[in-house]
C-alpha cells in the first residue's frame, strides 16, 4: 500500500474509532443517567415501603385492637345472657311462689270458712294445735 492510502486507511479508522468512541461515551453516559434515575427509584421505593410498613403495622394494631373489643363485647353478651337465664329462673321461682301463696291463702280462706262453722270447742282445739305448729 502507498503511504497516501495507508493514510487515508488509517484517517478513516480512527474517524470510525472517534465515532465509535463518541457513541460509546453517549451510551455510557445514558446508561449511568439509567442507573441514577434506578438508584432514585429504588430509593423512593424504598421510602414508600417504609411508610406502608408503618401503615400496615397500623391497620394491624387497629384489627388487634377491634378483635379485643369484639371479643370483650362477646363476653359481656354471654355474661348478658346468662344473667338473663339467672333472671328468668328467679322470676320462674318468683311465680311458684307466688303459685304457692296464692294456694296457702285459698287454704286459709277454706279454714277461716270452716272455723266460722266450727263449735267453740273444736275453734279452742284448733288454736291448740296451731300453736302448738308454730
Amino acid at each position: 500500500m502507498s503511504d497516501s492510502t495507508e493514510q487515508k486507511v488509517i484517517a478513516a479508522l480512527r474517524k470510525d474509532f472517534e465515532e465509535t468512541y463518541r457513541d460509546m461515551d453517549r451510551r455510557i453516559s445514558r446508561v449511568q443517567s439509567d442507573l441514577k434515575e434506578i438508584q432514585n427509584l429504588e430509593k423512593l421505593t424504598q421510602e414508600k415501603l417504609g411508610r406502608l410498613s408503618i401503615r400496615e403495622s397500623k391497620i394491624e394494631n387497629q384489627v388487634r385492637k377491634t378483635d379485643d373489643e369484639r371479643k370483650s363485647l362477646c363476653r359481656r353478651l354471654q355474661e348478658l345472657q346468662e344473667l338473663t337465664a339467672d333472671e328468668k329462673a328467679l322470676l320462674n321461682r318468683l311465680y311458684c311462689l307466688k303459685a304457692d301463696v296464692v294456694q296457702q291463702l285459698a287454704g286459709l280462706d277454706e279454714m277461716e270458712e270452716s272455723r266460722e262453722l266450727m263449735s267453740d270447742g273444736d275453734k279452742k282445739l284448733l288454736d291448740r294445735m296451731l300453736q302448738g305448729d308454730s
